[in-house]
This record gives structure tokens, C-alpha cells and sequence, in this order.
């Protein structure tokens, strides 16, 4: 209402005034041509000498509403003189001249033979304003029923709308306090309103009976929060046993390492057999220290995604006694027995990842190894089933150890689960190993089956159906290396494959630690090596330089080793038919499949042994050119 009145009151003050303006304007117009029309009659009579025709100029004037004054002014030599007025004795011209304020005049030219003249119309202001005045009533009368009407709609309003709402607005905010006991008035009404209050009758009840719920669930949460907070803590207490059981198992084998080469290269009196049995030593930790690690890497990626298998042809027979023989190496200088029995045809080749296959055996193996004080591991690798395109095999690893009882059985498989447990204050490891397996065996639609006796010993099996392969051609990718932790003996190794043959090697790699191993190990091969400690070097013996192979590191500063690779493709100098190894610890299928797609030819992993390097030449001397 207050802002409808500053409106109207506003439009009244500039409405009325516009208006004023507008009908001064339109009157002002009429009398003008009111004016010339009278000057034009006025003409005709007095050529004409019918002066009786300006009576009828007088009888129009008198009938106007406006109360109109006309006068025909001549000039003479005293001035203007009134030559006619209507109505007659209207003293025009001194109303003009006495009130010119209070009238609207206008005046048309008057031509005669010998006279000169004018004719005045003249409309007084009174009029125009009752004129006005006439035209703003219904204004006025429109304003009033507009504010009448807004008082009645209030008053509606009020009593209808407005009060009901404040009342359910203060209910709301008692309901907000918790204060349910005050009684609400009762509305019956059909209409929104009453829709409202119902709803409000109906919450409050609802409240009601959620708070006592809620005080039953605060209840029974807070006994929630005192376990989780109890378990948080066990939590924290496993992680911390976790990380000592971490730092004493890297430790450890790093001492044997780190011991070894010290009594190595510090004595000069060492025999032949006290160096082979400190190599040894060392070459046993370096071998538990991998297995350590890629068990840390492999179960923070397993725990972030499922296994990921990567099946290529492998010769079954060959690909299990390479794994038992590295396993072999846990039990030098122990009285434990390693015992193993292989019964599967040979040439059998299959399709199966057997890096996780070896892992898994390894895996087992060592585990098996751990709890046993005497006695024996058994390892039994046997056909049970050959098929023209499938073969059956049974895997199983027996132990004289300690054994288990039937909850450690049910939680083995549990990450961590030795860690957590007094076992490993007595034994070692990262308590992953199981959990590890367990995973690679659901990847490879099989299970670990386990059965154990406490105080007797403990036997794990499972078992493969692999598909089998003909013929031995084809075989995927031979010179990607995917031996994470397998350490066979230099004394082992068949160099013969790449005899006769001397190959052109550039190795390019920043570190001058890794330079020395690379030379080392190739120098058990037929080859010539460059090395360079740039991409940038690299890359100058490759446009003057003729190889035959070329391995890079990637990590490099300033130039990486996919930099390199990329001016390598751009412009091969003399190159046009080398091929370029990535050579990394970046293991990943993601990254591979990078560094095929970037054009590499395949992938070498880190840390290289001789056994990898040997299984890299032999099947590079096969490789037709590109």
C-alpha cells in the first residue's frame, strides 16, 4: 500500500502538470486556426460589405465552452484600435495588457484595401484549468477504488494468509528448538494453508519419534566409535610392526650383500672357495632383497587394481626348472632338503605369463622354506591331464615345518597378516607373499588349495589348465626381459647362440655405476660397446657411428632417453637398420605400451642379469632385419 501511494502520489503531482502542458498546447493549436479562419471571414465581409456575416463569427464564439474573446485590431497612427470585439464592451486589450498571465491569446493577420490589421482570439487560463480539471476526476476517482480495493485484499490477506504463516513460522521454530510439547491450533481448511498446518501437525509428531531414535543410534554409535577407534589403533600398531618388519627385511639381505663385496674387495688372502661362497652369499641376498621389492611393488599394485596377465609361448618344462633351480638357491648352505620332481612332456610350449607363474613357485617356495627347521621341501610339478590344444597341470609344494592351525589356514591369505602377528617377531618376511599369489591364481582361473597339520607341516597346491601350442614359432616379443628377480649363475650360461657373430652395442646412460655393470656383463658377449653419458652424446655417435643394436636408459638429465629415440626416427645417419632398446626399471604395461607406441622396439628391464642379456642375443641373432 505505502509503495501503490508514493506511485499514485507521483503520478498526480506529474500527470495533471504533463497534461496541463499537453491540452495548453492542443488549445493553443485550435485558437490559431480559429484565428485564421476568422481573419479570412473578416476579409470576405468587409470586401463583400457584408458586415452582418461577423454576427455569425459572434454567435460561434459565444456557444464555445471555452469562453472565448475575439477582436479585429487595426493599425492607425494612435496604435491598435478595436475595429470589432465579440462579445461586444470584452476590453480585450485591456485585459491583455492588465492580465496577459491569465489568458491564452493568438492572433491571425488581417489584409484590406487600405487598413492593416489583425484579428485576436483570446481563451482565459480559468477555463483550460476547469477543462483540466474535468479530464483528472476519473484519475482521481481510479486512484481511490485502487487503494479501497488494496485495503480490502490486505485485510484478506492478513486474517487468511499472513497470520495462519506466522503461526506455522513460529511452530517451525520451536520445532527447530525441540520444543514439541506446546499444542498447535487447529485449521481446517482445505486450501494451502491447511495443507501447510497438517504437514507441520504431522512433522512435529515425526520429530518426535526421531529423536528418540536418534538418541538409541547416538547410544549405539558412540559404542561404534570406541571399536573403530579401538581397531584404528590396532591398525596403527600393525602398520608400525609393519615398517620395522620392512626396514629388518631390506636390511638384512644388505648386509650379506654389503658383508660379501667387503670381504671380497678388502682381502687378498681369500681362497678360491671362500670367494665363490662370499659370491654366493652376496648374489642369495641380492636375490631375497629383488623378491622383497617387487613383493612391496607388486601388492601396492594389486591393491589399486586387479592382476594384470600378459600370456606369451614358453616351453612349460624349461620355463618350471628354471624357476625351481633359482628357487634352489634358498637352500644353499642349509641342512634342508630341496627336493623337486618334474613330470611334463618336453616341447610341450603353452600360452601362460611366466613371469607370474615363476612368481608364484617363488613365492610358495620360500614360504615353505621360512617355517621349516628341518626336514624338507617337496616340490612336485606334474601332468595330469594332455590334450592336443590343452594341458592339465598339478602344482604342489610340501613342507616338514611348523605347520598351522586351522584359524591361521583361514586368515593366511590376509595382507599383512604375519606382520600383524607375533609369528613374524620370530620369522621373517612382509606377510604378502600368500596374498600376492592368491590374487596372480584368481587371474589364472585357479586357487590356492592349502592343508596343514601344527607341529607337522603344511602343503600348498594348485592347479593350471593352459592352452597348448604347436610349434615353437612366433614367440611374442622375446626382447622384452621380464626376469624381476631371477639370478642365474654366470657359470651357467651357454654363450654358443651368439658365437661367430660380433655385434656393434651403443649404450647410452647418465650413470657411471650402471655404465661399469653394462661393460662388465657384455663383456661376457661377442660385442663391441660405445657408451654415452648423454642423450645428446648418443645421438653425435649415432649420425657418425655404425651399430647394430642400441640400448638407452630413459631417466636422463637435460635429454631423455624418448628425446633420443625421437631424433633417432627422424634421422638415422647411418642407423637405417638399427633397432633401439628402452632400457628401464619402469616395468608398468602402461609404460610399455608407451614406449612401443614412441617406437622403441621393445623393452629391457632393470637391473639386467647375464642370463637376460644371453636370451636377448640369442634371439636377436634370429631377428631378420627391419
Amino acid at each position: 500500500m505505502i509503495a501503490t501511494v508514493l506511485v499514485g502520489v507521483l503520478l498526480l503531482l506529474v500527470v495533471p502538470s504533463r497534461q496541463l502542458m499537453e491540452l495548453e498546447r492542443s488549445t493553443t493549436a485550435e485558437l490559431h486556426s480559429m484565428a485564421a479562419a476568422f481573419a479570412v471571414s473578416a476579409e470576405l465581409a468587409f470586401e463583400q460589405q457584408k458586415l452582418q456575416s461577423l454576427g455569425n463569427l459572434s454567435q460561434l464564439i459565444r456557444s464555445d465552452e471555452r469562453q472565448l474573446i475575439a477582436a479585429v485590431l487595426i493599425e492607425t497612427e494612435q496604435g491598435e484600435e478595436v475595429l470589432a470585439e465579440f462579445p461586444a464592451n470584452a476590453n480585450i486589450i485591456s485585459k491583455l495588457g492588465s492580465y496577459p498571465e491569465d489568458y491564452i491569446s493568438v492572433s491571425a493577420p488581417l489584409l484590406l484595401d487600405e487598413l492593416e490589421g489583425r484579428v485576436v482570439i483570446v481563451s482565459t487560463r480559468d477555463a483550460l484549468l476547469a477543462r483540466m480539471q474535468l479530464l483528472s476526476a476519473p484519475i482521481y476517482f481510479a486512484f481511490l477504488v485502487i487503494i479501497l480495493i488494496q485495503l480490502i485484499l490486505y485485510r484478506m490477506l492478513s486474517r487468511n494468509v499472513v497470520q495462519p504463516i506466522v503461526s506455522a513460522s513460529a511452530l517451525a521454530d520451536r520445532l527447530g528448538t525441540e520444543d514439541y510439547g506446546r499444542s498447535l491450533t487447529q485449521i481446517e481448511r482445505a486450501d494451502e494453508i491447511g495443507i501447510l498446518m497438517a504437514s507441520l501437525r504431522r512433522l512435529r509428531t515425526k520429530l518426535r519419534l526421531q529423536r528418540r531414535q536418534n538418541h538409541r543410534l547416538m547410544n549405539s554409535l558412540e559404542e561404534k566409535v570406541e571399536q573403530r577407534t579401538q581397531e584404528l589403533t590396532k591398525a596403527l600398531d600393525s602398520k608400525d610392526k609393519f615398517l620395522a618388519a620392512i626396514s629388518h627385511e631390506l636390511r638384512t639381505p644388505l648386509h650379506s650383500i654389503i658383508a660379501s663385496l667387503d670381504l671380497l674387495g678388502t682381502s687378498d688372502t681369500l681362497s678360491a672357495e671362500q670367494d665363490q661362497r662370499y659370491v654366493r652369499l652376496a648374489r642369495r641376498g641380492s636375490v631375497a632383497l629383488m623378491h622383497l621389492i617387487n613383493e612391496l611393488l607388486d601388492f601396492q599394485k594389486l591393491a589399486q587394481r586387479d592382476v594384470e596377465l600378459y600370456p606369451r609361448r614358453e616351453q612349460l618344462s624349461e620355463l618350471v626348472a628354471e624357476s625351481l633351480e633359482t628357487a634352489a638357491i634358498l637352500f644353499e648352505e642349509s641342512n634342508i632338503r630341496f627336493v623337486s620332481t618334474l613330470d611334463i612332456p618336453d616341447e610341450t610350449w603353452v600360452q601362460v605369463d611366466g613371469q607370474r607363474l615363476s612368481q608364484v613357485l617363488f613365492n610358495l617356495i620360500s614360504n615353505a622354506r621360512k617355517f621349516t627347521h628341518e626336514g624338507s621341501v617337496d616340490v612336485s610339478v606334474r601332468c595330469i591331464a594332455n590334450h592336443n590344444d590343452h594341458i592339465h597341470v598339478q602344482f604342489s609344494i610340501s613342507d616338514t615345518g611348523i605347520g598351522m592351525d586351522e584359524d591361521t589356514v583361514q586368515r593366511i591369505g590376509e595382507a599383512f597378516f604375519q606382520s600383524a602377528a607375533g609369528l613374524n617377531r620370530k620369522y621373517s618376511g612382509t606377510g604378502l607373499g600368500i596374498s600376492i599369489v592368491n590374487k596372480i591364481l584368481t587371474a589364472m582361473n585357479s586357487e590356492l588349495a592349502i592343508e596343514s597339520e601344527l607341529g607337522v607341516g603344511s602343503t600348498f597346491g594348485f592347479e593350471l589348465r593352459l592352452t597348448r601350442l604347436r610349434t615353437q614359432e612366433d614367440v611374442s616379443n622375446p626382447f622384452v626381459s621380464t626376469s624381476l628377480w631371477r639370478e642365474d649363475g654366470a657359470e651357467d650360461l651357454n654363450l654358443d647362440a651368439a658365437e661367430g657373430t660380433i655385434y656393434s652395442v651403443l649404450y647410452v646412460e647418465d650413470s657411471e655405476t650402471n655404465q661399469q655393470v653394462m661393460a662388465a656383463l657384455l663383456e661376457r658377449f661377442p660385442v663391441t660397446l660405445t657408451i654415452a653419458a648423454s642423450a645428446l652424446q648418443g645421438y653425435e655417435h649415432i649420425k657418425n657411428e655404425r651399430f647394430d643394436v642400441i640400448f638407452t636408459d630413459i631417466q636422463m638429465p637435460d635429454y631423455s632417453g624418448v628425446d633420443l629415440n625421437n631424433w633417432f626416427k627422424a634421422n638415422p645417419g647411418m642407423n637405417d637398420h638399427t633397432r633401439i632398446y628402452a632400457c628401464t626399471a619402469n616395468v608398468t604395461k602402461e609404460a610399455r605400451d608407451h614406449y612401443e607406441a614412441l617406437g622403441f622396439s621393445g623393452v629391457l628391464v632393470k637391473p639386467l642379469t647375464l642370463s637376460d642379456l644371453q636370451s636377448f642375443f640369442a634371439a636377436f641373432e634370429h631377428r631378420s632385419p627391419a
